[in-house]
């Protein structure tokens, strides 16, 4: 019996960490049998205006390498009005100051739209 091999190239695995941005079931147009965000994060649902304060504080304080900021818990694409344009401008702002390195947020691809992206 011959042994045939399928080579995969492995992915290419990322060193920067992560500042995680908790969004809980902002965006969502209902709660997901499966996703109970209050228990997966520790975080309830709060003012965006608070969050953005918040993750806008510690970017300003942060210190070391480069960090991805990372929006989950909710669905970012659909965040109210200006929201996300506000907030990948906030990370934005940072990346030109070398403070961060990436966004990744969680959404849902039925509320993407061209506009959008």
């Amino acid at each position: 019996m011959t042994l045939l091999t399928f080579p995969h190239p492995r992915p290419v695995v990322s060193r920067t960490r992560v500042r995680p941005v908790f969004l809980p079931q902002q965006g969502c147009a209902g709660r997901c049998v499966f996703c109970d965000q209050k228990s997966q994060s520790g975080v309830s649902p709060g003012p965006l205006e608070a969050t953005f304060a918040r993750l806008e504080q510690e970017l300003a304080t942060a210190s070391g390498p480069a960090c991805d900021v990372g929006f989950y818990g909710g669905t970012f694409t659909a965040l109210p009005d200006e929201w996300p344009e506000r907030f990948v401008a906030l990370a934005g702002r940072f990346r030109d100051q070398g403070r961060v390195a990436n966004i990744r947020c969680s959404t849902r691809p039925d509320t993407l739209t061209p506009e959008r992206l």
